[in-house]
């Protein structure tokens, strides 16, 4: 079974994730900000995020993309309960 996907565009897109799911969502949403202050130090603030993709598939992973639309940086997340089996 493929994950849901949701775009993230401005607070409104929020709602249509399930609220059971929410919680894993916020989560995952603040990964991809630290990994923005991470890629772009001091000037995280100044560069504009235009959306954020969020898959429900359990996987906290974050990725960023260049300008044109490659990655660069990885950010895996492991829950340890997961991460120790």
């Amino acid at each position: 079974m493929q994950a849901e996907r949701y775009e993230i565009r401005t607070l409104q897109d929020f709602a249509r994730i399930p609220s059971d799911r929410l919680e894993a969502c916020l989560r995952d949403f603040q990964y991809a900000i630290e990994l923005h202050k991470l890629a772009y130090g001091s000037e995280a603030a100044n560069v504009e995020v235009i959306s954020l993709d969020w898959a429900d598939d359990g996987n906290h992973s974050v990725t960023a993309l260049d300008a044109e639309g490659k990655p660069f940086l990885e950010l895996r997340v492991e829950d340890s309960e997961v991460a120790n089996g």
